[in-house]
Parts: structure tokens; sequence; C-alpha cells
């Protein structure tokens, strides 16, 4: 199913993980699409090297020239409501840290 689908037929609430590297080829339909829900998360990194050295990408390669791009996506923070890095934090960190930021804004 594409990104597209899913985004059409989504009814319920739910967590959809776009993937970094689909960010880049967004299109007009699919960012409006996006923009209509309350809560984009961003999980970002502010060591890209360690990412990169962590996915035995090589330097210079093609693959890393994508990630680098990716991570530079402007898009990426203008579709986002909110951000979180995740650097030194574990699955269940993050989890944690994306309930408490919906928890909280509920109640304001």
């Amino acid at each position: 199913m594409t990104l597209n689908n899913i985004l059409e037929y989504l009814t319920t609430p739910s967590i959809i993980d776009i993937g970094a590297l689909n960010t880049v080829g967004l299109n007009d339909i699919s960012i409006n699409k996006i923009k209509q829900f309350k809560n984009i998360i961003l999980l970002k990194s502010k060591d890209l090297k360690s990412i990169l050295k962590r996915r035995n990408i090589e330097q210079n390669s093609d693959l890393e020239r994508i990630y680098i791009e990716t991570h530079q996506n402007p898009e990426n923070r203008h579709l986002s409501t909110q951000i979180i890095y995740v650097d030194n934090k574990t699955p269940e960190e993050i989890v944690n840290e994306i309930i408490n930021l919906n928890c909280h804004k509920k109640r304001h």
C-alpha cells in the first residue's frame, strides 16, 4: 500500500512511520493530506554521523548523500508539529516522550 493510499483511507487515530527517505519524494497532494493531522512527530538526531556509522553506510556513497539530504530536508521540519531528538534514547524512552507530549498537549 502506498503512502497516498494509507493517508486516503485512514479513519482512526494511528501512528504512521512515513520513513525519512519517503519525505524526499512527497508531492503536494501527500503534503496536504499529512498537514490535516494534529500530531506529526519528527524523530530527529543531532548526530547524523552516528546514524550513518550505526547503519554501516559508507562515506561518500549515494546512500550517504540521500541520508544527508533527507536529514536536512526543510519539509520534515515544516510538516512536524513536534520534534523529538532521539540521540541516546531507547525505543521505550522515545515512546514515553511521545505519550507525555500528547498527554501534556491535551491538558492545555
